[in-house]
């Protein structure tokens, strides 16, 4: 750069705050200034130079960032993406130095995921109640700069932090995350150095453990001792060094134990974090000594803030497991605690009775409002095609709705590694989902929905909402790209302008029981329902009112599929 004119070095100035502004208001979901950005960028001055060490090109370039902007602007977006490129070819005088990565080299989802759970930790850390914007902005802040963990800022300095940005909110959250990150590294050094070993500390963070859960078949998928059998392997170990030995046999033990909960890692991380925030905002315990639980009283406590006994009994197994697989004290799981678990069951049963009758479930009409209420709002069409798409098919919101992604017809009995899901429309408009894991089916699910709209454009028709937009996406782009709590608050926000009372009460739960409820009401036999909704006979007890179920007709399925 130092060859550069003084207005070129003020281009690439302008061009690199425009980037971190554009993914600020990405990052931040702020739909509504996407048009402000994209007016911006209409009037920066490139060239390769400019685009090279801004990463702005990048940034322009990458659909997910642009998705909810709107219908009328996109097409500005891609004239000047057209210009910019042109200037590119054109202009052969670039740089040798590496090109920016205003995404830190991830893909612009991956990014996002990491700056949503560097946030979550900034706020557990420091045990606020709610996520602020400070938080959001930190995370982005830190992301940028290549962390992916708050243990990472270990070494640096308040200097090194201060100039990353202008925000003095947010310089004070990080000199607060940094503080805390060296006094925890400070201890464990400390621990280290007095000869404990590191397997053997008393108390550890429940929150870096819940960051930790997937980092041990990484780690372990690398170690490859002897490709024989038990015997070759014991000689192989034989000729390294014994602390080398005891080291890879650590990793793959730690690897062995973490695979009871592989499958459930996400809920395990989410059990430890909650733990971890009732300890540290209301027990007051330490961040980094939140396990194991100082007593039996505490987990007691920490039950009585659950209404759903099955989440209680998970998230206190979870605190448990996470004892057993670091060696920590599992006293605390005591006869009062199980007893009081046992109590919470039975009061849950004895409210479920008032509670069956008055749960909230979508109606058709009620679906068929929504998606027209996000069609007609620019940047939300990606909320009315989740809506649209859990409804018709049944599916469970959180894991299988939201992490949803277009595919094409290839896909739809293999899907590539890596990959959640595959929904691509035919040419007869009919919808066909393709889904790695289901609940009960770990095989995964080939789910189709044909054309519904009877010679008339119908709301609720899958095919023709999604078929030129499927077209339009690359196979493995996301549906929808909001985060799980963004959707359930849009979800609600949405239910609220349609003018439905209590649109709190309303869970993800609606769209599958709703759809259900719905076949039922319209006269579908039970049989048609179990295979929509892909149930066991009993299960669909759970989604379908039962004030629309004939028992003995349900009955008689259930014991001709005994019989069978």
């Amino acid at each position: 750069m130092s060859s550069l004119d003084e207005s070129l070095r003020n281009h690439v100035w302008l061009a690199q705050r425009w980037v971190q502004e554009t993914i600020q208001v990405w990052t931040c979901n702020f739909a509504d200034r996407l048009s402000a950005q994209l007016r911006a960028a209409e009037r920066l001055t490139v060239n390769v130079h400019v685009l090279h060490r801004s990463g702005a090109g990048v940034v322009l370039h990458s659909e997910e960032v642009w998705r909810m902007l709107p219908a009328d602007w996109r097409a500005r977006r891609a004239a000047l993406l057209k210009q910019w490129r042109t200037h590119s070819s054109s202009d052969r005088s670039g740089t040798k130095s590496a090109p920016a990565k205003p995404f830190g080299g991830r893909a612009p989802s991956d990014f996002l995921m990491k700056v949503h759970q560097l946030r979550d930790s900034l706020q557990l850390m420091e045990a606020s109640a709610v996520c602020e914007l400070w938080h959001l902005e930190a995370a982005l802040v830190l992301v940028s700069k290549g962390f992916e963990q708050l243990q990472q800022l270990d070494g640096l300095y308040r200097k090194d932090l201060k100039s990353w940005s202008d925000n003095a909110r947010v310089q004070t959250l990080l000199f607060k995350a940094l503080d805390a990150v060296t006094n925890a590294e400070t201890v464990k050094r400390a621990r280290i150095s007095s000869g404990q070993p590191k397997l053997e500390a008393q108390h550890i963070s429940a929150d870096a453990v819940a960051c930790q859960a997937n980092e041990f078949w990484a780690e372990a998928d690398g170690l490859n001792v002897s490709p024989g059998g038990p015997r070759d392997r014991v000689a192989a170990l034989a000729k390294i060094q014994a602390h080398e030995a005891q080291r890879m046999l650590e990793i793959k033990a730690a690897s062995l134990k973490a695979s009871t909960q592989k499958r459930s890692l996400a809920s395990v991380a989410s059990g430890l974090r909650c733990w971890h925030q009732f300890a540290v905002t209301v027990l007051q315990y330490r961040p980094e000594e939140t396990l194991p639980p100082k007593c039996a009283r505490d987990i007691v406590y920490f039950v009585a803030i659950f209404q759903n006994p099955g989440t209680a009994r998970n998230y206190v197994s979870y605190v448990r497991w996470a004892c057993v697989f670091h060696r920590l004290d599992c006293a605390w799981f005591d006869p009062e605690v199980q007893m009081v678990l046992r109590g919470l069951d039975k009061r849950y049963i004895e409210s479920l009775p008032g509670q069956l009758s008055d749960k909230p479930l979508l109606t058709e009409d009620m679906v068929a409002r929504l998606v027209t209420l996000c069609s007609e709002r620019p940047g939300f069409e990606d909320l009315g095609d989740l809506f649209l798409v859990a409804w018709q098919f049944l599916l469970r919101v959180p894991s299988e709705g939201i992490p949803l992604q277009y595919g094409d017809r290839s896909e739809l009995h293999i899907l590539p590694d890596g990959r959640h899901s595959a929904l691509t429309v035919d040419g007869q408009f009919c919808a066909h989902l393709r889904l790695r894991r289901r609940k009960h089916r770990p095989q995964g699910s080939l789910l189709s929905r044909p054309c519904c709209c009877n010679g008339e454009r119908s709301v609720l028709c899958v095919g023709h909402r999604l078929g030129e937009r499927s077209k339009a996406c690359s196979s493995g782009d996301s549906v929808v790209t909001r985060s799980r709590h963004d959707c359930l608050k849009l979800f609600h926000n949405s239910l609220n302008l349609l003018g439905v009372l209590g649109p709190e009460r309303y869970t993800w739960k609606a769209f599958r029981a709703g759809k259900a409820t719905s076949l039922v009401k319209q006269g579908f036999p039970l049989p048609h329902v179990l295979s929509a909704g892909e149930w066991k006979s009993q299960a669909v007890l759970n989604y379908v009112s039962e004030d629309h179920i004939e028992n003995a007709a349900f009955l008689r399925l259930i014991e001709s599929d005994d019989e069978a």
